[in-house]
């Protein structure tokens, strides 16, 4: 094996989508089981700056000065020091995906500290149930790509998705706790919609859409910015509160977007767009 020298890895830590979102039960210990189509988001990420250190510490900053309880770039860093055995880090985070907006910005950056110190101490695929103990969206941004994800996160397949034409649209200062949307959909179940194959006809769903609209009511607002701007399908990404829209050609969101900023207008909204 060939030793790995260096001393400082930077990583882009992108966030992701939701483009479906189903419910399917829930487990043993209360925990809700998921199936879930999921992508990266090519142009939205955490950049995610690791440096070795001499002792076993590990240190986390952000460069816009943010602190979180329950870290979890630290969390994720102090399991790989206890499990392999390697000196720790300095861990810098300029953050970039909004906090609270079901993008996976904190999930996002416990993969980017896995796979950052994977290649700083030459390490083997960083274990499983380390990156599930984190968060259920670690693994899936450990690895990244296009995915069907399953369980609790744990279980990830391969999917060839058709063309995407996507626009997401998040809010500064909205925000919607995932443990609070779960448990409002306890309470208050889903929309009755049929939910479409995903593959065949391109029309995004999630289960939680109820949930967050009733916890947050400036993501209705935003889901009618994307019902008005033409989009094809539209719904809330993870737990929210970020919206996307899905259109069917890359004309057709040309369209939607220029007529979705005209809605929004000069607000502390931010759209942004991809395809691929």
């Amino acid at each position: 094996m060939v030793r790995n020298i260096s001393e400082v890895v930077t990583i882009n830590a992108h966030a992701k989508v939701n483009l479906t979102l189903e419910i399917t039960g829930v487990d043993e210990r209360g925990y809700h089981l998921l199936n879930s189509i999921v992508t990266e988001v090519p142009n939205l990420y955490d950049v995610v700056t690791l440096k070795k250190r001499e002792d076993k510490n590990v240190s986390v900053s952000y460069v816009n000065g943010e602190r979180f309880d329950n870290d979890t770039a630290r969390k994720m860093g102090e399991l790989i020091i206890d499990r392999y055995d390697v000196n720790g880090v300095d861990i810098v985070i300029d953050k970039r995906i909004p906090i609270g907006a079901g993008l996976g910005g904190s999930s996002a950056d416990a993969g980017a500290v896995a796979r950052g110190m994977q290649e700083l101490y030459s390490l083997p695929t960083i274990a499983d149930d380390l990156m599930n103990a984190v968060g259920a969206d670690v693994k899936y941004m450990y690895v990244g790509g296009d995915k069907v994800m399953k369980g609790q996160g744990e279980i990830l397949e391969e999917i060839t998705l058709p063309k995407l034409n996507v626009a997401i649209l998040y809010q500064d200062g909205l925000e919607v706790s995932s443990r609070d949307a779960y448990k409002t959909y306890d309470r208050i179940g889903e929309e009755d919609v049929e939910k479409s194959d995903f593959l065949t006809k391109g029309e995004c769903f999630n289960a939680l859409e109820k949930s967050a609209v009733a916890l947050c009511k400036g993501i209705r607002t935003n889901l009618d910015v994307m019902k008005y701007a033409g989009f094809d399908s539209y719904t809330i990404t993870g737990s929210g509160s970020a919206v996307i829209g899905l259109c069917k050609s890359r004309l057709a969101l040309a369209d939607a977007l220029a007529k979705a900023r005209l809605l929004i207008g000069d607000s502390r909204k931010t759209l942004i767009s991809f395809t691929k």
